[in-house]
């Protein structure tokens, strides 16, 4: 897996699209690599990512809050969560998703992760 990684590490060095940097970010993570996902991480923050369209704000928060989560800082990133639930919510980052998925694996079972998913105003329908 490891070697994997890498390989597509090599692949996007250079690479100026934010996406590839956060989710190379996320892999290097979950391989313990938390310097070169640091690395990946900022390389996400700054080139920008969906920058300057405000439809993807919610988006944009809860993809760095995975990115964030991942690397190791939770208040941060719990910061982002809340942030990402304010905005009208996607599919993609549901209470439901948020509750299962392996991306929120380093949030899940954190007290303050879960008072954010059993708040009632996060649960409510937009219809």
């Amino acid at each position: 897996m490891e070697q994997i990684v890498s390989k597509k590490v090599q692949g996007t060095a250079g690479n100026n699209r934010s996406d590839y940097w956060g989710s190379t970010a996320q892999e290097l993570a979950f391989l313990g690599q938390i310097g070169a996902a640091t690395d990946s991480f900022n390389s996400f923050v700054n080139l920008g990512f969906l920058a300057g369209d405000h439809r993807y704000d919610g988006y944009r928060a809860g993809a760095k809050a995975v990115q964030l989560a991942a690397i190791g800082r939770k208040d941060e990133a719990l910061a982002e969560v809340a942030r990402m639930l304010s905005f009208p919510n996607l599919y993609l980052w549901s209470v439901t998703v948020l509750r299962h998925s392996l991306s929120w694996r380093a949030l899940q079972g954190d007290p303050r992760f879960e008072a954010l998913l059993n708040d009632p105003k996060n649960n409510e329908p937009l219809f």
